[in-house]
């Protein structure tokens, strides 16, 4: 059992929320927030989905667990109703663990997190504690978990000391400083790559609010925790997604594994460098040739990067 409170957010996938609160049962959570975003007046039938979703989640709780819920009438879209979440969330809470309908924990991963939100409490280095891990293989590691530059988002922990930082619009953005990419040791096309991202998102041409977390963790020189052994699986990708919608994607479906404790803690606070290089290219590329091109007048208009 763990003493952390949990936010849960759901829309309109029904299985995948299922199998989600599923684990909350198992991991015997205390404490449960679910939040959940109103229906899209254009979408078909998306009312009745919404309202027997929420219906489904409050009955399927029958376990000795205190729930607190936000249920919108309108839709607010990917930014602005997870952003409010957990706003509402961390109004309630000091600190706790965040969850989205799609990502499968392991029942071990609320333990890890709830261990690990104790320990780095108070250390300000620490920003995120991730539950997902999408490479296998990571050297010369003896310890429970390791540290990264990258917060990943598919099942996580923070406080509200760390996520009252956030700004949903990145209203200070404007490139990103050369301290912070000599800090997270970007070459020139992980700067143009992440620019132009953030660009995006100021300019609201996405309608997401992770890649706001990581800039906010980011220029407050924050790491991340990343555990040994994958504890999420995400089973989101569908043409219901927001955004994952390959199902091809090597990220989709990728297995959980049990935890090993008692936690072996990481006494020595420094980024795994491989690790970060290794999901860099993973995740954070873009196959665009036109990155390319755009890298190649790059390199000749700021030659002395």
């Amino acid at each position: 059992m763990t003493n952390k409170a949990v936010l849960l957010i759901v829309f309109n996938r029904i299985e995948e929320s299922l199998s989600v609160i599923q684990k909350i049962k198992e991991a015997n959570i205390t404490s449960l927030y679910i939040a959940s975003d109103g229906p899209r007046e254009y979408v078909e039938n998306e009312g009745e989905i919404v309202k027997e979703i929420r219906e489904t989640l409050i009955n399927f709780v029958d376990w000795n667990c205190e729930i607190k819920t936000l249920f919108h009438n309108k839709n607010l879209g990917c930014k602005n109703a997870v952003t409010m979440a957990i706003d509402w969330f961390f109004s309630n809470e000091e600190e706790g663990i965040i969850i989205e309908d799609d990502c499968v924990p392991n029942p071990d991963f609320f333990k890890y997190a709830s261990c690990l939100l104790d320990k780095y409490r108070d250390n300000e280095k620490i920003w995120h504690i991730g539950g997902f891990n999408p490479i296998k293989k990571i050297n010369n590691q003896e310890t429970s978990y390791f540290f990264s530059n990258y917060p990943l988002v598919w099942g996580w922990a923070t406080w509200r000391s760390r996520w009252k930082k956030y700004n949903k619009n990145i209203e200070n953005f404007s490139y990103l400083d050369r301290s912070i990419s000599k800090n997270l040791n970007f070459a020139r096309r992980d700067v143009i790559y992440w620019e132009k991202i953030f660009k995006d998102v100021f300019s609201n041409k996405i309608d997401t609010w992770d890649y706001q977390w990581v800039y906010c963790v980011w220029i407050h020189s924050g790491l991340s925790i990343i555990p040994n052994k994958n504890l999420i699986t995400n089973i989101g990708f569908n043409e219901k997604a927001s955004h994952t919608k390959n199902p091809n994607s090597k990220l989709n479906k990728m297995q959980s594994n049990s935890f090993n404790f008692p936690i072996t803690f990481n006494e020595e606070v420094i980024v795994n460098n491989f690790y970060d290089e290794k999901l860099k290219k993973l995740i954070f590329k873009n196959p665009n040739i036109f990155i390319k091109f755009i890298y190649s007048i790059y390199k000749i208009i700021k030659n002395d990067y």
